[in-house]
């Protein structure tokens, strides 16, 4: 490619331009995605506050680190350091970093935001119609068919499933995860133990499991006692014979069991202890339920009785067909990679007409559309009748709901959300000449995406305790939860789901096209290239290597091995570079450099219109206090600090922050 010398540097037309395009960079999948099911999973209100705090302490400062760097150095990331320092130096190792996070999360972001945009178009053929009619049919056949007995079987087990999940996860959180997770494990072993021996003893001969039960028994007698073997053999086939076929069985599959030896372990012995011990509470408490709504139940006339079991019904039908509909999509690599290529292509578009002309106008329409359909959704959530559940969930701090790992998710998210450590913002700022407003800039941008963030609560929670959805159904929530309700609701489902996924899709476009830009602007500043050249040639390969993310979940893809040998799926494995490793050392070391590394004359510069007290208060936030955060998340992360066995048997949520 021959190199074209660039002559003047492309700027933004307006201060409002660049606040919309960095705020369109931040607010992405992440706030209306990711916050609200991790919120959901992190029991709300408490995590809500924590974030907020985490965004003044950790987010801002970085953030104006960030668009500091670009606006003094008027360079993308990798040219951005040498600028400043006026030589080659070893910080330029941070712009690589971040065209690196840029190109790897841009491969795997345009997938899910093409599951957004397959949404989109299943909600404008109004799919959730032709589900809702089908499983409607089939839940009044259900009733039809079952006995009142049944009926109230069926409502009382949901009742206690819905009241028990609260106390179920307050119990679990009570042991250590790890602790858990080893009674979890042994759980498992034991049932497919089991199940396999049960398989193999079904298909032996009665006198084959004899012989099977007395050389066991015969060889457990001879450790155990010095006496001779052939009279032990004889007393030990004596004492098989007089047992019936069902003592034998029974017999055999105890002297079988691996979970005694397994037991001789003291940490699993421990675990298992402990976990056995919160499933008695658990039990102990469904037993307490069933008895509190069985005699609800009894009350209730059958006409009601067959109402609310049509509704449950109905709901876990319409739960399967849109799981169905989201696993079509996802695990047909096919389908994904069709999607992933029209996502990239219209990113690839508006990145190549420039700067001014093309992200700038885009985020001046798109941005504010997305608050429109934002608020409008919310306001029509405010007439649900689980907006109070659904508002006190969000804004009600509760302790016991929270983790002390759950403290630093909020941390980890108030960092990822606003898009830092992967150059976006540097780039972004990069085409700023204005030596003023930075602060007001950079508080602008946060109040935005923190703002979209909570109104994305406040937009799916409602609409998910009004139809009888649980907050933390996890990453489910967007794709396989909302559908649902958006089915329950009827004709105005459609219209809502058109809004929603379309909502999606624009924040999904808004983010990607900052992160294309920072790989582009690479090969604009560094290489020389016109901007069309270099942002088709990005666009391309990032979409090529898009395509192991897109058929990861395909049964048939032909990487399969990948799984079997990293343990999780290449999709899973870029999130977690990127997430895990690339993001927080970037973030880390931008504020190093901001804070240690960056000549005094250019951040006075700066910030020239700042107070001292506030700038002073910055440097001390940029240099000490967001390093140490985001190094104790790193570690959090990957999984060399557990923060919730580091506080075991010292302090609980409630006694850290109250």
């Amino acid at each position: 490619m021959t190199e074209h010398p660039i002559t003047q540097r492309s700027k933004w037309n307006s201060r409002l331009g660049f606040i919309l395009a960095a705020a369109g960079s931040a607010v992405g999948l992440g706030n209306i995605w990711k916050f609200p099911y991790i919120t959901g999973e992190n029991g709300g209100g408490l995590f809500v506050l924590i974030y907020l705090v985490c965004i003044v302490l950790v987010g801002l400062p970085i953030m104006v680190a960030e668009i500091m760097i670009g606006r003094a150095a008027q360079k993308q990331p990798v040219g951005a350091f040498e600028a400043l320092q006026g030589h080659k130096t070893s910080w330029t190792a941070i712009g690589w970093m971040g065209v690196l996070a840029g190109f790897i999360i841009l491969s795997f972001y345009a997938v899910v935001a093409g599951w957004a945009m397959d949404f989109t178009l299943k909600s404008v053929v109004d799919f959730t119609s032709t589900i809702e009619e089908s499983t409607d049919r089939e839940a009044a056949q259900f009733v039809a068919k079952a006995t009142p007995s049944e009926l109230r079987s069926m409502l009382i087990d949901d009742a206690v499933s819905h009241d028990v999940r609260d106390f179920a996860k307050a119990q679990q959180r009570s042991l250590l995860q790890s602790t858990w997770d080893e009674y979890q494990a042994h759980k498992e072993f034991l049932a497919t133990y089991r199940k396999e021996w049960d398989k193999f003893l079904s298909l032996t001969p009665v006198e084959d499991q004899r012989a099977l039960l007395t050389q066991g028994r015969f060889e457990q007698q001879k450790l155990l006692n010095e006496i001779d073997v052939d009279a032990l053999r004889t007393e030990v086939q004596k004492e098989i014979a007089d047992l019936s076929d069902e003592e034998v069985l029974a017999r055999l599959k105890l002297e079988l069991d691996s979970s005694q030896r397994l037991l001789s372990d003291p940490k699993i012995a421990a675990a298992v202890a402990a976990g056995e011990a919160v499933e008695a509470k658990i039990a102990e408490r469904k037993s307490e339920l069933q008895e509190k709504w069985k005699a609800h139940f009894a009350a209730v006339p059958l006409s009601e009785l067959e109402e609310q079991a049509r509704t449950i019904k109905r709901r876990e039908l319409i739960f399967n067909a849109t799981q169905s509909a989201f696993l079509a999509t996802a695990t047909d690599g096919w389908t994904a990679m069709f999607w992933t290529l029209i996502f990239m292509g219209i990113t690839t578009l508006i990145v190549g007409s420039g700067i001014a002309s093309g992200i700038e106008r885009t985020c001046q329409i798109l941005m504010p559309l997305l608050l429109v359909l934002i608020v409008g959704m919310v306001v029509y959530g405010m007439f649900q009748p689980g907006f109070k559940s659904a508002f006190n969930f969000v804004f009600y701090p509760d302790p016991s709901k929270l983790k002390p790992s759950g403290v630093l998710e909020a941390l980890g998210h108030a960092f990822f959300t606003l898009s830092l450590g992967m150059g976006a913002m540097l780039t972004y700022g990069s085409y700023q000449d204005s030596k003023s407003g930075l602060i007001g800039e950079a508080l602008a941008i946060t109040f935005l995406d923190t703002l979209i963030a909570l109104l994305a609560c406040l937009m799916i929670f409602p609409i998910a305790f009004s139809y009888g959805q649980e907050p933390s159904a996890g990453p489910g929530l967007v794709f396989m939860s909302m559908p649902l309700a958006f089915a329950e609701i009827g004709r105005g489902g459609m219209l809502l789901a058109i809004g929603f996924f379309g909502l999606l899709f624009f924040a999904a476009l808004t983010s990607a096209v900052s992160l294309l830009e920072v790989v582009t602007s690479y090969l604009i500043d560094q290489k020389g290239w016109h901007r069309h050249s270099a942002a088709w040639s990005m666009g391309a390969a990032i979409t090529l290597f898009a395509i192991p993310s897109a058929f990861a979940l395909d049964e048939n893809f032909v990487m399969s091995g990948w799984e079997t040998g990293f343990k999780m799926n290449f999709f899973d494995t870029m999130d977690y570079l990127a997430s895990n490793w690339l993001l927080p050392l970037g973030g880390l070391f931008i504020a190093l450099y901001a804070g240690w590394g960056m000549p005094r004359r250019l951040q006075v510069a700066e910030v020239q219109d700042l107070a001292p007290g506030l700038f002073w208060g910055w440097l001390f936030l940029v240099r000490i206090v967001a390093p140490i955060l985001v190094i104790i998340v790193l570690l959090q992360k990957v999984r060399i600090l557990d923060i919730d066995m580091l506080l075991a048997g010292r302090f609980n949520c409630h006694e850290i922050l109250f």
